[in-house]
């Protein structure tokens, strides 16, 4: 499987190290024990307010490349309301997967609630 994994830190408490521990912690390897491709995409003091953000832009100039886009948790990929739903919405019409590693939210799995 060929994964994005977006990290986004804004401040200097927060740690993006716990944040990939987590993705890798569940996608890794899959359940043949063979890896997962994953490319990282991480912004670094930047808000969710912006959807300006670099690698978040970058991620959305890709995302047809990937079987499934992962993050830890929704704040993560962005705070309005409206951008993460065209995000979704961009993710669906691909047929793309989202999961949230840190929250029952996705459609990978028994998680499918977005579909």
């Amino acid at each position: 499987m060929h994964i994005a994994a977006y990290v986004r830190v804004s401040t200097d408490d927060q740690n993006e190290q716990r944040q990939m521990h987590a993705i890798r912690e569940k996608y890794e390897s899959n359940e043949a024990n063979t890896p997962n491709e994953i490319d990282w995409y991480c912004d670094i003091g930047e808000s969710g307010a912006s959807t300006s953000r670099h690698e978040y832009q970058r991620l959305r100039g890709h995302v047809s490349e990937y079987d499934v886009v992962v993050a830890h948790e929704l704040d993560r990929l962005g705070r309005s309301f409206a951008d993460l739903a065209g995000f979704v919405e961009d993710l669906r019409e691909k047929d793309i997967d989202i999961d949230l590693v840190n929250q029952p939210i996705g459609t990978v799995g028994e998680d499918d609630w977005l579909r």
